[in-house]
C-alpha cells in the first residue's frame, strides 16, 4: 500500500536492547514467510524475515492477570519488557516503511506533549502498554494517552487511525476492556465494537481500529506472541482490513501518488512564477489571487492523478473483489414480492452487478426472473435492510452534490463564504420559542463569483427558496444536513428547486469583512458557522455545492429570463402545448 509510510514506536525500553546490545544464546532465530498478498502490495525485499527474539521454548500457557489495573500495582510482574527494536526497525524498512523510536523519560510533561504531537503525523502508532519513568519511580498505562490521541484526531475532524498495543501483559482481554472504558467518553457505546481472533484483540470505533499484540515473552502463551519482525506485516494486514472499501482504497492511493510524485509538483511551480502571481494578484485582489491559485493546485494534483492510473483501484478486479465481500456467501440477497420473500441466485446477482448486463434482470432461485428495469437504486440487494440502503445511497447523494458540508469539518476549517452554490438555513428570531430558534426558509444563493468579491458596500445577494420535501414525498435534487440547536448533531435534509421561478427570488444585504467579501463567523451557541445580514437575520450555513451543481442552479433560473412572452390565439397557444407533451 503506496499510502503508509512511516510509524512511531513508543515504549520505555526501546533503546535499552539497542544500548546493551545483548546475545541471548538460548534464542535461535526463526524464518517467518511473509503472506503474498502482504509482499505483493509492498514489494517486501526478500522473501523471508529472520526474527531475533523469538521463543519457540515458550510455555502453552501462562495464568493472566485478573485486570489491567493490577498489573500496575504487581511488582512481580516486573517492568514492561525490552523490545528487539532493530528488528522491528528492519522489518519495516523491509516493507518501504519508516519507523521512528521514542523512548521517553516519563509519560507525562514534555514527553506526553512530543509522543501526541508524532502521532498526529505518523500513519501507525505502536504503544507500549505500560510506560515507566526511567528511574522506575512512576507507571501508568497507555489507556489514558489513547483517548488523547483520539480526542486530538476527533478535534481535527477525524482521520483514518490504526493503533497498536505492544505488551507482556499475559492477559490481553484486560487491556482490551480498559482501552474500551477509556474510549467511551469519546464515543457513544454503540459505536464501540471490541472482539478477538487468531490471537488478536481488536477495538474498532469509527474511523479508529486498535490492536493489541502480544511481545515475546515467557509470560504471555506462545499462540498470543507476535515477534517483531512479524509485527510490520500483522499491522499492514490491518490497515488493509481497516480500509477495504472500493472508494476508501481509491483515496488512499490517490494520497500515496500524491506523496510519491511532490517533486512533479513543486517542479510545476517554481519560485520563479511568483512574480507573475503577484501582478495577478495585485490585478484581481487578494481573494480572488488566493482561489485561483488553490484551483490551479487543485488542476495539477487532477492531472498527477490521471497519469497515474489511479482509478485502477475501482477497475474490474477490485469491484469483483469488493462483491465478493458484501454479498452474502451461502446465497444471494433476500428481495420482497407481492407473493412473499424470495432469494435471488447469488452468481447471478454478482454478474449483475460486475457486468452491468442491459436487461436489468437477475434469476431468483427458484428459476423465475426478478425484473430491476424500474428500479431507481440496487443498493438493497449489497447491503442487510432497505433501510440501510436509503441511508446509503442518500448519503453518496450528499457526497456527490456537497463541495464542503459541516456534518465534517472541523471548528478550526476555514470560514464559509457567501457566494453562488451556498446553502443556509434563515432562522427565526430565538426569543420567540423559548430561545430555541425556529427555521423560516431554506435558502440557495446564486451571486456570480465575481460579484461576491472586492465589496465595499452593504451589498444585496440573491436567494432562491428551497423547497424540504420528505423521503419519498416529491422529487428533490439537494441532499445535504441541516445541524440541530447546540450543534452536537444533525439531520438529512432533502431540498427541491422545483417549480420555483424568478419571482420567487428574495435578496438579502450583507455588510463586507475586512476581506471585502462576506464571511461567516462561528457561533458557539448554534453549534456551526452563521451569516448575518444588515437587519439582523440569522442564516445558518448547510454547505456548499459542487461547482458544476451550482452553476446548473443559476444556469436553470437564468434560461428563464431568456423567455419570450408574446399575445397570440389563445386556441394557437393551447393547440401548441398539446402537441408538445
Amino acid at each position: 500500500m503506496r499510502f503508509l509510510r512511516n510509524v512511531i514506536l513508543v515504549d520505555d525500553r526501546a533503546l535499552a536492547g539497542l544500548q546493551e546490545a545483548p546475545v541471548d544464546a538460548d534464542v535461535a532465530p526463526v524464518q517467518v514467510a511473509v503472506p503474498e498478498e502482504v509482499a505483493a502490495q509492498l514489494d517486501v525485499i526478500g522473501g523471508d524475515a529472520v526474527i531475533p527474539g523469538s521463543r519457540p521454548d515458550l510455555p502453552a500457557q501462562v495464568a493472566p492477570s485478573e485486570a489491567v489495573d493490577a498489573l500496575l500495582d504487581d511488582e512481580a510482574l516486573g517492568p514492561s519488557g525490552d523490545i528487539d527494536t532493530g528488528a522491528l526497525v528492519d522489518a519495516f524498512a523491509d516493507v518501504g516503511i519508516a519507523c521512528a523510536i521514542l523512548a521517553p523519560e516519563t509519560a507525562s510533561g514534555r514527553d506526553r506533549q512530543r509522543i501526541l504531537q508524532l502521532a498526529n503525523r505518523s500513519d501507525i502508532v505502536i504503544l507500549d502498554w505500560i510506560l515507566a519513568d526511567r528511574d522506575g519511580s512512576h507507571r501508568v498505562s497507555s489507556d489514558s494517552l489513547i483517548r488523547e490521541i483520539v480526542e486530538q484526531d476527533q478535534f481535527a475532524g477525524g482521520r483514518l487511525r490504526l493503533l497498536c498495543v505492544y505488551t507482556t501483559d499475559p492477559d490481553l482481554s484486560a487491556v482490551q476492556r480498559a482501552i474500551q472504558r477509556s474510549l467511551e467518553s469519546v464515543y457513544k457505546d454503540e459505536d464501540i465494537q471490541a472482539g478477538d481472533s487468531g490471537g488478536r484483540f481488536l477495538i474498532c470505533a469509527p474511523h479508529l481500529r486498535v490492536v493489541i499484540y502480544a511481545k515475546p515473552s515467557r509470560r504471555v502463551r506462545d499462540d498470543h506472541v507476535v515477534a517483531e519482525g512479524e509485527l510490520p506485516a500483522r499491522l499492514v494486514s490491518d490497515f488493509n482490513d481497516f480500509s477495504q472499501g472500493l472508494l476508501s482504497g481509491l483515496v488512499l492511493h490517490s494520497l500515496g501518488v500524491v506523496k510519491d510524485e511532490a517533486h512533479r509538483l513543486l517542479a510545476r511551480f517554481p519560485d520563479e512564477i511568483d512574480a507573475p502571481y503577484l501582478t495577478h494578484r495585485a490585478l484581481v485582489g487578494p481573494v480572488q489571487a488566493e482561489q485561483f491559485a488553490l484551483q490551479l493546485v487543485a488542476d495539477e494534483l487532477g492531472s498527477v492523478l490521471s497519469s497515474a492510473n489511479v482509478q485502477a483501484a475501482v477497475h474490474q478486479a477490485q469491484v469483483d473483489r469488493r462483491l465478493n465481500d458484501l454479498l452474502p456467501r451461502q446465497r444471494g440477497p433476500k428481495v420482497r414480492t407481492k407473493t412473499g420473500d424470495v432469494y435471488l441466485r447469488r452468481d447471478d446477482t454478482f454478474e449483475f452487478f460486475s457486468q452491468v448486463p442491459k436487461d436489468k434482470v437477475v434469476r431468483r432461485e427458484d428459476g423465475a426472473e426478478y425484473s430491476l428495469r424500474k428500479a431507481r437504486s440496487y443498493t438493497h440487494l449489497l447491503v442487510g435492510s432497505e433501510g440501510e440502503a436509503v441511508e446509503l445511497d442518500h448519503s453518496f447523494a450528499a457526497l456527490s452534490c456537497l463541495a464542503r458540508n459541516p456534518r465534517f469539518e472541523p471548528e478550526t476549517a476555514a470560514a464559509p463564504v457567501l457566494a453562488l452554490g451556498t446553502l443556509v438555513q434563515r432562522m427565526a428570531d430565538s426569543e420567540l420559542n423559548d430561545g430555541r430558534p425556529d427555521v423560516v426558509e431554506y435558502l440557495l444563493c446564486l451571486q456570480p463569483l465575481c460579484d461576491t468579491v472586492r465589496l465595499d458596500d452593504a451589498t444585496p445577494f440573491p436567494f432562491i427558496p428551497l423547497e424540504v420535501r420528505q423521503e419519498g414525498d416529491g422529487p428533490f435534487n439537494i441532499v445535504t444536513f441541516t445541524p440541530e440547536v447546540g450543534g452536537k448533531s444533525s439531520r438529512r435534509c432533502y431540498l427541491s428547486t422545483s417549480g420555483k421561478k424568478i419571482r420567487d427570488l428574495k435578496s438579502f444585504r450583507f455588510t463586507p469583512n475586512e476581506a471585502r467579501l462576506v464571511g461567516a463567523v462561528w457561533e458557539a451557541a448554534g453549534g456551526g458557522w452563521t451569516f448575518r445580514d444588515i437587519e439582523g437575520n440569522s442564516f445558518w450555513w448547510l454547505g456548499d455545492l459542487r461547482t458544476d451543481h451550482g452553476h446548473r442552479m443559476a444556469g436553470t433560473f437564468g434560461s428563464m429570463l431568456g423567455r419570450i412572452g408574446l399575445d397570440e390565439s389563445e386556441w394557437l397557444r393551447l393547440m401548441a402545448s398539446e402537441r408538445n407533451g
